[in-house]
């Protein structure tokens, strides 16, 4: 499990537990008030809650408690255990708890880069706590996220997925590095693993191309080591539909591989077992 390139400011916070269930779900809070990533990172450390992320009005991203762990936020266990919870700054107080146009793009975009690293395929915004975007209200009772967020979670709902889609239809290219050996061999290991074809010579790496989810895992994979990664080409729908066949029937034969090797593996722990008895 990876966590988002988008993050600005780390500070981890105590209060959270290992994640037991799979990322399926984004639960939107707000700050009630005007905090910066760091004051909210400080108020997680004493405070009997975390979220997972946090986004101020200088549009930076914090990070208090990583996406293989259950942030205490919802207070609901079965909803922190599947959900990224993200907190927002506001730019007005009560009662609407306005929330600036800026932060709201900004969120969007941290959406968006959730599905496509959890393999979330859409945003289902149903009014309540059945569908796989929420709100903290639908759990416990709050006045959060506020009137004005309650307001705009059918149209983030609409726009991460329009951009899902958009993006879905793209291909990349990419270069990795420098790196160290260590670091070549693990981005080997995922692009292997992806399916994604690369070739590697003096510590970079340049893949072929990639789809919008391959694209984010690799990107968060590089953020987690440090490792600069750059999209040096994006293919556009209406130039990619061949190259789009190529990488689904590269993908398919890399599946068959694997299940040719567990196949193998199989006969070889039969014939072990025949000549252990």
């Amino acid at each position: 499990m990876s966590n988002s390139p988008l993050v600005d400011y780390i500070r981890i916070s105590p209060h959270k537990s290992p994640r037991v269930y799979p990322i399926t779900k984004i639960t939107i809070h707000h700050m009630a008030g005007r905090l910066t990533v760091e004051q909210c990172g400080e108020l997680f450390q004493t405070r009997q809650a975390a979220s997972n992320y946090g986004i101020d009005n200088s549009l930076r991203v914090g990070m208090y408690a990583e996406e293989d762990y259950r942030a205490w936020c919802s207070a609901d266990y079965d909803n922190d255990h599947r959900a990224i919870n993200i907190e927002v700054a506001n730019d007005g107080g009560e009662p609407d708890w306005h929330v600036s146009d800026a932060v709201l793009h900004k969120l969007v975009d941290l959406c968006v880069d959730i599905c496509q690293r959890n393999n979330i395929p859409r945003l289902n915004f149903t009014g309540d706590a059945t569908g796989n975007l929420t709100q903290h209200n639908y759990f416990v009772a709050t006045a959060c996220p506020g009137n004005y967020m309650k307001s705009k979670f059918p149209w983030i709902a609409a726009e991460v997925n329009r951009r899902l889609e958009e993006e879905d239809k793209m291909l990349y290219k990419l270069i990795i590095g420098f790196a160290s050996k260590g670091d070549i061999k693990t981005f080997e290991r995922l692009l292997e693993s992806l399916g994604v074809e690369y070739q590697e010579e003096n510590g970079y790496i340049s893949t072929g191309v990639c789809t919008a989810n391959q694209k984010a895992t690799i990107e968060a994979k590089a953020t987690d080591l440090i490792v600069p990664c750059v999209v040096v080409e994006v293919i556009e729908p209406e130039d990619n539909s061949e190259i789009l066949n190529q990488v689904l029937k590269a993908l398919k034969e890399t599946q068959e591989e694997l299940e040719n090797l567990k196949k193998q593996v199989a006969i070889y722990a039969e014939d072990l077992a025949e000549l252990a008895r």
